[in-house]
């Protein structure tokens, strides 16, 4: 290609940036090539057992938008679930897939910053999930902050952040697993939360939708079923 003048066109291009994974997304990839792995090595007494389990599953596999799925995608879709929550995999099918204890309706979110004191001081930040004791696993996702009170729709744009083992009295400050991902907010942003509970099985049950805004926290709590649930 050249210039009107007959000279060689140079052509530049920006590299494009990688984006910010989180640690919880970066073990999820790691976690996918070793059930890979672990996969291969099962016999085909194991590896039957789990085509009868895909049959409980009532999900399209994203893949090949088959309503039922095969027995390595339900081996890996249970199992990425446990080991995104710190729970060892699961080598032979369970028998009966257990459902997830249900989230509490008390469960809100508050965010709260500290200002930076001195020259060289840090503000802090915590995100507070607040509720009565809940002694199951649950998977924590959230999405960038927005502006206060815009519509945030649930599964749009929500990134694993990570997982707990339980929510203990007094609730449980998970500014650790937001900060990682998506940095210090603004007071006054919104922020969006979403609670997904894990039976011991991998089940997950009825997501919790939370919203707060930094530095005023007042918690919007939605409920229902969406997307969210059937992405591994």
């Amino acid at each position: 290609m050249k210039n009107a003048d007959n000279t060689k066109l140079t052509l530049t291009t920006t590299p494009r940036l990688n984006p910010i994974v989180s640690p919880a997304q970066s073990r999820n990839r790691q976690n996918t090539a070793m059930l890979g792995q672990l996969w291969s090595e099962s016999t085909t007494l194991t590896k039957n057992g789990w085509q009868q389990t895909a049959q409980q599953i009532n999900i399209r596999d994203k893949r090949t938008g088959r309503k039922s799925l095969t027995a390595y995608s339900t081996y890996v879709f249970l199992n990425r679930i446990l080991l995104s929550c710190g729970i060892n995999p699961l080598a032979s099918a369970p028998q009966t897939l257990v459902p997830a204890a249900a989230l509490p309706l008390n469960l809100a979110l508050e965010a709260t910053t500290t200002p930076a004191s001195g020259q060289n001081g840090f503000g802090t930040f915590a995100l507070m999930l607040r509720t009565s004791p809940y002694p199951a696993y649950c998977q924590v996702y959230s999405t960038k902050p927005s502006l206060a009170n815009k519509p945030v729709r649930p599964g749009s744009g929500f990134v694993l952040l990570g997982a707990l083992d339980s929510i203990p009295p007094g609730g449980v400050n998970i500014a650790d697993l937001y900060l990682a991902k998506f940095g210090m907010p603004t007071s006054g942003a919104q922020i969006a939360v979403q609670i997904v509970p894990v039976s011991q099985t991998g089940l997950r049950g009825a997501p919790m939708l939370l919203q707060a805004i930094v530095d005023a926290p007042v918690a919007v709590v939605l409920t229902g079923d969406h997307e969210l649930q059937k992405a591994a």
